[in-house]
């Protein structure tokens, strides 16, 4: 009877769960409070998919090598924070969970174009970006170098130019694979500028390291004449870098060095000689009490890459790697391009950040765990799609 039901409400439901997904992922680019993004995903993403996942779904999802490797990270994470007596972070993986189940399902009754849902994705954080300079120079009559949008639901800079930089990714392969050459240059150049407004260069290091991944796949699967256009594009952009450092354009962005990033790793590594290196230093280290300057204290290690092998040891760092892997390796293996934003996100969170798992309020869902679940779930279905057609066969 009550299968039935919910069979009768169906529509209704994946309805509420894409606009509720919508306004998560919007929220993050907006002044509201973090408790509405938090409610929107408690009651309008966790609510339905508990009421709309069947063990079909369970099993589709559970199919994916991705998702594998996922919960076995996820797992050995939650216990590691369960043996010093915090139960949030077994809570946040059961979000992390629920995201993709909710995700899946979008997929799986179409409700969402998920590549072109990524534009809309990089309109939002274009628009945020823009409101938010638009309202710090109406409010002092300047706009500040690294401007913070304080107050707002994602204010640091580095953290905006992050997703930013996962959002550009994806959308300048879509239209480069459309063939809309200008529609790429445009959307890279838009993105490239408001990073140097930002002055920050997380968001560079990101689109690098996803300009790289890109031309190396696409050099490798590409015939001659393809290879030949990419030699001169990566020719054509390390002669406008010259010639942009030789200017002095670049002295923003380097006047600050490396932001005391490789003492405070120094120095972590230094610390994780006295715990073991196997299991790390546990999540209960408080690394507070360290300074890596007379004055100043670590607030944290500034990479998740770091932060898991000091906080988890070799045995956190490898089921994470694990993860990172599977998801890129399936992800370029299928041409998803959500994958490319995923690498993006990769490279951004070597430099910043503190742990994967924080509640869903965090920016780290919309640089990290969105494209990362998206590639998870779009390999999901075209799984299930295969193992469906071959039954109809």
């Amino acid at each position: 009877m009550l299968l039935s039901t919910l069979r009768t409400y169906q529509p209704q439901l994946l309805w509420a769960l894409k606009l509720s997904m919508a306004l998560f992922c919007l929220g993050h680019f907006s002044p509201v409070d973090e408790k509405i993004v938090s409610q929107i995903f408690y009651i309008g993403i966790i609510l339905p998919v508990l009421l709309l996942v069947t063990v079909d779904d369970i099993h589709a999802v559970w199919h994916s090598p991705i998702t594998k490797a996922l919960l076995a990270y996820l797992l050995y994470t939650s216990t590691a924070w369960l043996v010093v007596g915090e139960s949030n972070y077994l809570r946040y993986s059961i979000y992390v969970l629920f995201f993709t189940m909710a995700v899946w399902l979008l997929l799986r009754y179409e409700q969402v174009d998920m590549d072109k849902a990524a534009i809309y994705f990089f309109i939002a954080i274009v628009l945020y970006i823009v409101a938010g300079f638009l309202y710090r120079y109406l409010s002092s009559g300047a706009l500040p170098g690294r401007s913070f949008f304080s107050g707002w639901m994602t204010e640091n800079p580095i953290h905006i130019c992050s997703i930013l930089a996962t959002a550009t990714a994806v959308c300048v392969v879509l239209f480069y694979q459309q063939q809309k050459i200008l529609y790429a240059l445009l959307t890279l150049m838009l993105s490239t500028m408001l990073m140097y407004i930002f002055e920050t260069r997380t968001g560079y290091l990101a689109l690098l390291f996803f300009a790289a991944v890109f031309i190396g796949v696409a050099f490798i699967a590409g015939n001659k004449q393809h290879k030949q256009r990419l030699g001169l594009f990566v020719v054509i952009s390390i002669a406008v870098l010259g010639l942009l450092y030789f200017s002095g354009y670049l002295d923003p962005l380097l006047q600050r060095g490396n932001s005391y990033r490789f003492i405070i790793w120094n120095i972590l590594m230094e610390k994780l000689k006295d715990c073991s290196y196997l299991l790390g230093c546990g999540y209960d280290h408080n690394i507070h009490e360290y300074y890596f300057t007379k004055t100043t204290k670590i607030v944290h290690a500034h990479s998740i890459y770091v932060s898991e092998l000091f906080y988890s040891g070799i045995l956190g760092i490898i089921l994470l790697f694990l993860f990172l892997g599977h998801t890129l390796y399936y992800g370029i293996k299928h041409k998803l391009i959500w994958v490319y934003g995923f690498a993006a996100a990769c490279a951004a969170l070597s430099v910043d950040g503190s742990f994967a798992l924080r509640p869903p309020r965090n920016e780290i869902w919309m640089i990290f765990w969105l494209p990362a679940i998206i590639v998870n779930m779009q390999l999901a279905k075209h799984l299930f799609d295969q193992k469906s057609h071959r039954a109809i066969k």
